[in-house]
């Protein structure tokens, strides 16, 4: 007889010390972040289908903290083209809770909206997941950017007082990051702007669509098959959509490539950067504003905005990002 042994039974742990077995349950927080995380970054939909399929077995009855767990099921049911089985699994889902939390799940909402699914918040996000994988799928990105000189704009502050702005709004194609901003800051970044990439970052603010409609295409650090939208972001996605202009995401191939890196979450730099740099090969000479050409460490100040120790503090307590190894990670690739 072992003298001590552990096992997981959904979302308790049972510990067995001298055949004397102890029961507690996992915090659901806790328990549901690392299922979303696995969701997230580890790309084995198969595998991930057997473990929740088994958690979804010890804890029959619906629960209140079961909602999520089986939203990640049956996203995962429709990525494995199992569509049959999720439809049956959305259904005793939507008997007991409705359509609560459905409209955060891209491929959920497609199905439903499919099925001839009339709830409005669920039609915006499918729509949006119709319109972003269409775009994605058709290559427009690769299209767009075939045979063009670009520059991909950081928000570093490395280029103030460089005067490189001339020379940046030379390029066919000038694509900037998140809250970038061009007003006082024409000299050293330039004022032209036509690919916006961007992520669901609670402190990223939306364009206007009369700015949006300047654009030639936006392009989301997010990956839609495995990411929960915010409500509020997916307003912001389905508004921009009416810009009538291309808006993709950068899918989840490169963030499996960017993962045997080390790297679980990238920022919305890093991952423009190796998408850009695998579909039309980029060089030095066409990025600006990151601090890992000039071996900077100043990862969390923009040029537009200096953070404050606390807020340094917090960003990287919820970001999830490591910058240290992007840097490295981007030298490797255009540092020399």
């Amino acid at each position: 007889m072992k003298l001590y042994s552990k096992n997981r039974n959904g979302n308790k742990i049972i510990l067995t010390i001298l055949g004397i077995k102890f029961k507690y349950k996992i915090k659901t927080a806790n328990f549901l972040n690392n299922l979303f995380q696995e969701w997230q970054t580890d790309f084995h939909p198969l595998l991930l289908e057997q473990k929740l399929r088994t958690i979804l077995k010890c804890n029959t009855a619906l629960k209140e903290e079961n909602k999520e767990i089986f939203l990640i099921y049956i996203s995962t049911l429709i990525e494995n083209n199992k569509i049959s089985e999720a439809s049956e699994t959305l259904k005793t889902y939507i008997s007991h809770y409705g359509y609560e939390f459905i409209s955060s799940y891209p491929l959920i909402s497609n199905l439903l909206y499919d099925e001839g699914c009339t709830n409005t918040e669920i039609q915006k996000c499918a729509q949006i997941w119709k319109t972003l994988e269409n775009n994605r799928t058709n290559l427009s990105l690769e299209n767009y950017l075939q045979n063009k000189k670009i520059a991909i704009i950081g928000n570093s502050p490395n280029l103030i007082g460089k005067k490189k702005g001339k020379k940046i709004d030379q390029a066919d194609i000038v694509i900037r990051f998140n809250n970038y901003t061009t007003k006082n800051y024409e000299q050293d970044y330039g004022n032209k702007t036509n690919i916006w990439v961007c992520c669901q970052a609670g402190d990223i603010i939306n364009r206007s669509l009369d700015e949006i409609s300047k654009l030639n295409y936006i392009l989301y650090n997010i990956d839609l098959k495995h990411t929960k939208l915010h409500p509020k972001f997916c307003d912001i996605i389905y508004q921009n959509l009416s810009a009538q202009i291309p808006i993709s995401y950068i899918g989840d191939e490169y963030k499996k490539q960017l993962k045997q890196y080390g790297i679980i979450y990238p920022s919305s730099g890093l991952s423009a950067l190796y998408h850009l740099n695998c579909i039309c090969k980029i060089s030095k000479q066409d990025i600006f504003g990151f601090s890992f050409l000039e071996n900077a460490t100043n990862y969390y100040e923009h040029y537009f905005q200096k953070r404050s120790f606390l807020k340094i503090k917090k960003f990287t307590q919820n970001a999830h990002h490591n910058f240290e190894l992007e840097n490295t990670i981007l030298q490797n690739i255009f540092g020399e």
